[in-house]
C-alpha cells in the first residue's frame, strides 16, 4: 500500500493498462491452446468412431468364425476388404498389422501387406513398436509422430488411435494428419490476437482519455488552490459540475472558498469598525478640546470683567479718599488714616491687577497647549476643512 501511495497517478493507470494486456495476452495464449487441444480432442474422436466401427466389425466376423460360419483366413480376408474401402479425411486410412509387426492390411498401400512395417519416424521410432508401446497395458491408446503423406517427402504431424484385438492377435491403427490443425490453430490465435489487439487498443485509448481528463482535472484544481492560497478569492473552481471524485473535490475547494471569501468579510466590516471607532474617538477629543477652550476663555473674560470693576472701585475710592482729605482738612488724623487706607486699598488693587494679568498669562499659555493637543488630535483631512 506505501508503494502504491509513492506512485502517480499516471503509473498506475500504466500498472492497470499494463496487467491488462498481460491478462489479454495470457487468455489468448490460453484460449488458442484450448482450441487446439479441444480439435485435437474431436479429431481424436472421429478417429475412435472410425476404429470402434472396424473393431465392431472384426467381433462380427470373429462370431462367425467362432460360430463356424466362416474360417479365419476367410474372416482376414473379408476384414482386409473392409479395410480398403475405408476413407475418410485427407490421406486418413486403416490399417492392421500382426503383433509381430506383419501388414495384414493397409488401405492406401496394399502392396506392403503381408511384410513387416518398415515405417519409422523422425526419431527413428517404428511406427509399429511406438502402437504396440501404447497399447502393452491397456486396449486402446493414441501416438503421435511426423510422417509424410502419400506421395511427398516432407513430414507432416500425425496422430493414430490403437485398438488391439486379442482373438486375432492383431492391432487395428487408425491414423489422420493433424497439419490443417496447425494452420487452424494458427488462423484461430491470428483471430484472437486481432480481437484482444482491438480491446487493447481500446483499453489504451480509454487509459489515455480517463488519464487526461483527470491529470488535467487535478491540475486545474491545484492552480485554483494556489491563487486561493496567495488570497486571490475571486477565482473560479473547476469541475464543480462533474459527478465523480474529483467533482466532490472540487466541491470542497468550493466549500473553502466561500469561506475565505467570509472571513475576508468580516475582516473588512472589522477594519471599517474601528475606522469609524478612531474617528469617533478623535471627534470626541476635538470636542473636549473646543469645551475647555470655550469654557476657558468665557471664564478668562469674566475675570477679566470683574478686575475692571474692582479697577474702578479702587479708582473710585482713591478719588471718595481725596475728596474727603480736601473738605476735612482740619481732622489731621483722620485724613491720614483716609489716605493710608486708600493707598493700601489702591496697592491692593494694584497686586490684583498684576495677579489678573497672571492668571490671564497662565489661561493664555493653556489655551496654546490645548489647542496644540487638539491639532495633534484632528485628522489631517479635517484640519484641512478649517
Amino acid at each position: 500500500m506505501n508503494l502504491l501511495q509513492r506512485l502517480k497517478l499516471r503509473t498506475k493507470l500504466v500498472l492497470v493498462v499494463g496487467l491488462a494486456v498481460l491478462a489479454v495476452t495470457a487468455s489468448i495464449g490460453a484460449g488458442a491452446s484450448l482450441l487446439q487441444q479441444r480439435m485435437v480432442e474431436d479429431r481424436v474422436a472421429k478417429l475412435d468412431a472410425v476404429l470402434d466401427t472396424t473393431a465392431s466389425l472384426a467381433k462380427g466376423l470373429e462370431a462367425q468364425v467362432a460360430a463356424h460360419r466362416i474360417t479365419h483366413d476367410q474372416a482376414i480376408a473379408q476384414m482386409r476388404e473392409f479395410i480398403h474401402q475405408i476413407r475418410f479425411g485427407d490421406g486418413d486410412y486403416v490399417t492392421m498389422q500382426s503383433q509381430d509387426g506383419i501388414v495384414l492390411a493397409h488401405a492406401t498401400v496394399p502392396a506392403m501387406e503381408g511384410k513387416v512395417s518398415a515405417n519409422k519416424d523422425a526419431d527413428g521410432h517404428s511406427v509399429f513398436d511406438l502402437a504396440m508401446a501404447a497399447v502393452a497395458h491397456t486396449d486402446r491408446g493414441i501416438i503421435s509422430y511426423p510422417f509424410p503423406r502419400p506421395g511427398e517427402t516432407v513430414l507432416k504431424p500425425k496422430i493414430a488411435s490403437v485398438v488391439r484385438f486379442d482373438p486375432w492377435k492383431v492391432i487395428l491403427l487408425c491414423g489422420t494428419y493433424v497439419d490443417d490443425l496447425e494452420a487452424d490453430y494458427r488462423s484461430a490465435l491470428l483471430r484472437l490476437g486481432g480481437i484482444g489487439g482491438g480491446i487493447l487498443t481500446v483499453t489504451l485509448l480509454i487509459a489515455w482519455l480517463v488519464n487526461r481528463d483527470i491529470s488535467h482535472s487535478l491540475g486545474a484544481l491545484k492552480l485554483a488552490m494556489a491563487k486561493l492560497a496567495t488570497g486571490d478569492h475571486s477565482i473560479e473552481i473547476p469541475g464543480t459540475g462533474r459527478r465523480d471524485e474529483v467533482g466532490d473535490m472540487a466541491a470542497a475547494v468550493l466549500v473553502f472558498r466561500h469561506g475565505l471569501r467570509e472571513v475576508e468579510r468580516l475582516a473588512g466590516e472589522q477594519a471599517g469598525e474601528r475606522q469609524r471607532a478612531d474617528e469617533e474617538k478623535h471627534a470626541a477629543l476635538a470636542r473636549m478640546a473646543d469645551t475647555i477652550e470655550s469654557e476657558t476663555r468665557a471664564a478668562i473674560e469674566l475675570i477679566g470683567r470683574r478686575t475692571e470693576v474692582i479697577a474702578t472701585a479702587a479708582t473710585d475710592m482713591s478719588e471718595s479718599a481725596s475728596r474727603t482729605g480736601i473738605s476735612a482738612r482740619g481732622a489731621a488724623d483722620v485724613s491720614a488714616q483716609a489716605l493710608s487706607t486708600a493707598q493700601t486699598v489702591a496697592s491692593a488693587a494694584q497686586q490684583l491687577a498684576s495677579s489678573i494679568q497672571e492668571i490671564s498669562g497662565q489661561v493664555g499659555r493653556s489655551t496654546s497647549v490645548v489647542g496644540r493637543a487638539v491639532a495633534r488630535a484632528t485628522p489631517p483631512a479635517k484640519r484641512s476643512r478649517r
